[in-house]
C-alpha cells in the first residue's frame, strides 16, 4: 500500500497519461513507493522524475533551486502528448 502518496506527488491524469514529479528525500513517500506508483499507472505513456532534496507538490516547480528543470520535465511531458 502506498503511504500518503496523494500528499506527496504531483500527479497529472490527463487523457490517461501520467507524470510523477517528486524528490528523493521527501518524508511522505519513499523512492520505492514512487516507483511502485509509476508501475501501477494505467498508461503506457508515463514519466517518473525524482529530484534531490525533500521538496514536494508545487514547490518542485515553483520554489526549488531546480524549479526550471522540474518545470521543463513537466512541460516536455505534456508537449509530447
Amino acid at each position: 500500500m502506498l503511504s500518503r502518496a496523494g500528499f506527496r506527488v504531483l500527479l497529472f491524469d490527463l487523457r490517461g497519461f501520467r507524470a510523477l514529479l517528486g524528490s528523493r528525500e521527501d518524508g511522505y513517500v519513499s523512492v520505492e513507493e514512487d516507483q511502485a506508483l509509476e508501475r501501477r499507472a494505467g498508461s503506457a505513456y508515463k514519466r517518473l522524475a525524482l529530484f534531490s532534496g525533500g521538496y514536494h507538490g508545487w514547490d518542485l516547480v515553483e520554489l526549488t533551486p531546480y524549479h526550471e528543470r522540474a518545470s521543463h520535465v513537466l512541460v516536455d511531458f505534456l508537449r509530447r502528448r
